[in-house]
């Protein structure tokens, strides 16, 4: 109750919160040693780990130990109140930090509160307070914001409600959900936005990895191990907004141009200005679209490769989910069917649209109608397994996108990626990929798989499914053994910037043994650009520095290797296009 206090029984025990070591044993306040040593009970997140305390402050404990973890938190807070209200002192402990910090403990401070029981807490290490000391960041204003949430929808809902915070924002995240987490805030923050990724803290192997969001999503590509907790730098403080219409209307074609929705824009400009948003602050009727890029440069004597035509990087296009008269635009503010003029007007001679779900399916299909001049290929898949309970509808969708026209030429990405799933999740994205290879066969497309960490798995589910007569192995991640095996049997092998990383010794290993007629250069990967590029949103310029580097790995003539790639790629996909 506000304004409200109330002092605490004097019958009633304390619950003492007692913060523990986030990595050393050395670092545990004083207090601790005495609060746990003292207590008439202690609640542990793992009783096995706080054995292993005790005995590194070489103390004995005197009270009963009880376990309080997440699964029994409900059931175990009551049975903690009536011995805090019997008079017993409570230590409660999780397994680091401040317990009810995005750990157990909160249900139990409240029942104490609302009893009158006095709770107090031993300070001590905060994984928060050391990450953020550490990142290098502004630290006179910051917010924590806990564990994002696991699915990717509602994780980016989260996300996207932060992207105006202008406070220092910290995350605690858990290892194999790491890149995942860095490449939606990289989606909704902007790559370029700063941030930190604090590693093992105060442990041994120590770590804290800075730089602008998109490295951080390359590096994190990589895997990362141990206790994670992510940094990132709030958003520039927005200047204030003059109150006239026209004022108004520029400010918030300026937030859609830095890839606010409209409603957002309008929220924000208004929040500045200081009017209701229905107050004079409308959309502006267009927006001016960007110069067109000079066309590709093209030696006089020779036709274009697939190193200098214009090739797909990760340029979404989002579907209108409001009303059929909605039309959705990229984030230069051109709509995405707008956009293939522009781009003929500089010679590309080819566009390939690709749907990363199943909602801008449609839109690809209405580009396609528009363009009857352009070469398109559309992929009709989502890249994650569908829930079980959708996989049916998901897949009578894909179907249907998938035979709708010729124009379509491949189905994925599907496949199994070990390193993000783990056993729980991995039956049904084997059910999934399965599921995906039936279309591929019929409808005669080709089948683009995903594989992390799967490498015997993707190849026993294509040998008892039987393999489409084409397919191709989307941003080639395996050894050279996987390289040869792949080809044996059919596949083309796509290879992206990762290739050209310090640490990937074994892919250059695996794409100097791949046959120069199964090579294809990957397009469709968002950060997995070449280095010196590494880390940097996608873009058909970093193309070329991919190819070149296979060249020179491989030994082959750079014009003999693109020549290569180009027939590949009318044969993977199957061409002519």
């Amino acid at each position: 109750m506000i304004g409200h206090m109330s002092s605490a029984s004097s019958s009633a025990g304390v619950l003492v919160l007692a913060a523990t070591p986030i990595g050393r044993a050395g670092d545990a306040p004083p207090r601790l040693a005495a609060e746990l040593s003292g207590a008439d009970v202690v609640a542990a997140e793992d009783t096995r780990r706080l054995k292993r305390l005790t005995s590194d402050l070489g103390i004995t404990l005197t009270g009963r130990v009880v376990s309080y973890f997440e699964g029994n938190e409900s059931a175990r807070t009551p049975v903690l109140l009536a011995a805090l209200l019997a008079g017993e002192r409570v230590v409660l402990v999780t397994d680091a930090g401040m317990p009810s910090v995005s750990d157990p403990g909160y249900r139990l401070v409240v029942a104490a509160v609302e009893n009158d029981v006095h709770v107090t807490a031993v300070p001590g290490p905060s994984a928060v307070l050391t990450a953020l000391a550490v990142s290098g960041l502004p630290v006179d204003r910051f917010c924590f914001e806990g564990f994002l949430p696991r699915k990717a929808g509602e994780r980016s809902r989260r996300l996207t409600g932060l992207a105006r915070e202008e406070r220092t924002m910290v995350f605690f995240e858990a290892p194999h959900r790491t890149e995942a987490a860095l490449a939606a805030m990289a989606d909704a923050f902007g790559g370029e936005r700063a941030g930190a990724v604090c590693r093992e803290l105060t442990k041994t192997h120590e770590e804290v990895r800075r730089g602008p969001l998109a490295e951080l999503v390359a590096w994190a590509a990589e895997g990362v191990r141990g206790e994670v907790t992510i940094v990132v730098e709030g958003a520039p403080a927005l200047a204030e907004v003059d109150t006239d219409a026209e004022s108004l209307r520029a400010a918030v074609a300026e937030e859609e141009a830095a890839g606010a929705t409209r409603k957002e824009a309008i929220a924000d400009v208004a929040r500045r200005a200081g009017v209701p948003e229905t107050g004079g602050v409308r959309p502006c009727p267009q927006v001016s679209q960007r110069a067109p890029a000079p066309p590709p440069r093209r030696s006089p004597e020779r036709s274009a490769t697939a190193s200098d035509r214009l090739l797909p990087s990760r340029c979404r296009c989002p579907s209108s989910t409001t009303t059929a008269t909605s039309t959705s635009r990229t984030a230069s503010g051109s709509t995405p069917c707008g956009a293939i003029d522009p781009a003929a007007s500089v010679n590309v001679t080819r566009i390939v649209q690709i749907g990363c779900d199943l909602p801008g399916r449609p839109l690809g299909r209405r580009c396609r109608r528009r363009a009857p001049r352009a070469d398109r290929r559309g992929r009709a898949a989502p890249q994650r397994g569908p829930r079980v309970e959708d996989l049916d509808a998901a897949m009578a969708e894909i179907e249907a996108l998938a035979g709708a026209h010729d124009k379509v030429r491949a189905v994925g990405e599907t496949g199994l990626d070990h390193f993000r799933t783990g056993d729980d999740g991995r039956a049904v994205q084997v059910e999934s990929f399965r599921r995906h290879i039936d279309p591929a066969k019929r409808l005669d497309k080709t089948l683009v798989i995903h594989d992390r960490d799967a490498h015997a798995e993707v190849l026993r589910v294509l040998e008892e499914e039987g393999a489409p007569e084409r397919w191709v192995m989307h941003c080639f991640s395996g050894d050279v053994d996987f390289a040869r095996a792949c080809p044996d049997r059919g596949a083309h092998l796509s290879f992206a910037g990762t290739v050209t990383f310090k640490n990937a010794a074994h892919l250059r290993v695996a794409l100097a043994a791949a046959p120069i007629d199964r090579i294809l250069v990957e397009t469709d990967a968002p950060y997995l650009t070449p280095s010196p590029f590494r880390g940097r949103p996608n873009a058909s310029y970093l193309v070329p520095h991919t190819v070149r580097a296979m060249a020179e790995v491989r030994g082959d003539d750079l014009e003999t290797l693109c020549a290569a790639i180009d027939d590949n790629t009318e044969i993977a996909f199957g061409g002519p296009w």
